[in-house]
């Protein structure tokens, strides 16, 4: 994901919604990885 694309600072201060962002970020990383062609470069969180 290109830093460029991140216009805002944020905070997340939940316990629970911090393991799920990093969870994010390391699923995404493994699709990126796994799939670098198509990578959309978008994290989705899980609710």
């Amino acid at each position: 994901m290109a830093t460029s694309s991140i216009t805002h600072n944020f905070i997340i201060s939940d316990e629970k919604a911090i393991e799920r962002f990093i969870r994010a970020i390391e699923e995404s990383e493994k699709d990126l990885a796994n799939n670098p062609e198509t990578h959309s470069g978008r994290v989705k969180l899980a609710t």
